[in-house]
């Protein structure tokens, strides 16, 4: 019985640790001023940050410096290219909130393998360090680490850092035959049959599932790009290499060292010289389009008009309509996201061009927050 108390009391302990590792804010998403609404609601159902930020905001802590929220340069910026049986941790650009008032930091995960099928894409297996909840099919890749060989998932290679460690081949080996479908513990509740403690086991089971379910779907964002627009997976080269995508559009946009090289980057980062954007949406009624034309493989960015001439609620969503000024070929494509606030963007639903007249169409998801302008929206076309 006393035996039967002290595990209950253990896994109570890790299984809290876990919850906070996976889905409480750093420090500076914690502290910021003024609270936003997702922070609030984050504060309102946690029961740890509200005494956590008062702490902090009492004790004058300083907030940590851009490096130490984000981690080191990228490993491709330092000449590494990530292969199977790294461990590497996903980039920090990618966490954020979400479901359930929590902030879902980017975990460790180990590379399974290539996706011959996808370029620069790889599968990888959510990592864990919570020895008191693994499970009898999590592999130790390493003392007091674990991988999820029932958890796994795609991931391009650009959004990994420098790798924590690199697994034996023999490891490696054992997660991967373990991974192969039919996967048996896809149901939580049927791993631990003959545990007391099933319920801490299996909560923390469906955690990890919703934390790889989160970062999946971030990065399916780009895969599907890849995937199905030709055009746009001509940038691949470039949007795979940090050094290569700062030297491409640096002249153009102001990009920092931790500038993630991915579509949104492209969509959102300001302009090196103000005056474009400005010149080119002179009216109320238009905005700057960025256009990314590529010439012999090497991407020019420009910059068009963009007239609107729809922004309303329909049946499906929010429609935005109106007109690319200037001269597309067959083949353009054309992506947005809106910029709806600080912590929140949102895509479009369906993205229709014609290149022949420029005129498009954006169904995004739902109607943005009254504070949401169509100046925040931002209209980019990949052209030849």
């Amino acid at each position: 019985m006393v035996q039967d108390f002290d595990d209950a009391v253990r896994l109570r302990v890790a299984w809290e640790e876990a919850l906070r590792v996976r889905g409480c804010p750093p420090r500076n998403v914690l502290c910021a001023d003024p609270i936003s609404d997702t922070l609030q609601g984050h504060l309102n159902s946690c029961p740890w940050c509200e005494s956590d930020r008062e702490d902090l905001k009492a004790f004058g802590t300083s907030m940590p410096k851009l490096q130490e929220i984000c981690g080191h340069t990228s490993s491709r910026a330092s000449g590494h290219e990530v292969k199977e049986g790294d461990v590497v941790r996903l980039a920090c650009s990618l966490s954020d909130w979400g479901p359930k008032n929590r902030y879902y930091n980017a975990p460790l995960v180990l590379v399974l393998e290539s996706l011959p099928e996808l370029p620069s894409v790889f599968r990888v297996a959510l990592v864990h360090d919570f020895p008191d909840l693994a499970g009898p099919l999590d592999v130790a890749v390493a003392p007091g680490i674990f991988a999820e060989p029932w958890n796994t998932f795609a991931c391009r290679n650009v959004h990994g850092e420098c790798p924590v460690l690199s697994v034996p081949a023999s490891v490696l080996h054992e997660v991967q035959q373990r991974a192969q479908p039919p996967c048996e513990s896809l149901h939580a509740e049927d791993t631990f049959p003959n545990n007391p403690q099933q319920a801490f086991l299996s909560a923390f089971r469906r955690l990890e599932i919703e934390v790889a379910s989160f970062f999946a779907q971030r990065i399916l964002e780009d895969l599907m790009v890849f995937q199905e627009n030709p055009v746009t997976a001509a940038l691949e080269s470039v949007l795979t290499d940090p050094q290569a995508f700062r030297t491409a559009f640096s002249p153009w946009l102001r990009l920092d060292a931790q500038a993630e090289p991915s579509l949104k980057t492209l969509l959102t980062a300001p302009w090196a010289d103000e005056s474009l954007p400005m010149a080119a949406a002179p009216a109320q009624e238009t905005l700057a389009v960025r256009i990314v034309r590529l010439r012999e493989s090497v991407p020019v960015l420009e910059v068009a008009t963009g007239e609107l001439s729809v922004c309303q609620p329909t049946r499906d969503g929010f429609l935005v309509g109106g007109r690319v000024l200037s001269k597309l070929s067959q083949a353009a494509e054309m992506h947005a996201v809106w910029l709806v606030s600080s912590r929140e963007s949102l895509w479009p639903d369906h993205v229709d061009l014609d290149a022949d007249t420029g005129y498009f169409r954006l169904v995004f998801p739902r109607v943005p927050k009254p504070s949401a302008s169509p100046k925040t929206l931002r209209i980019m076309v990949v052209d030849q």
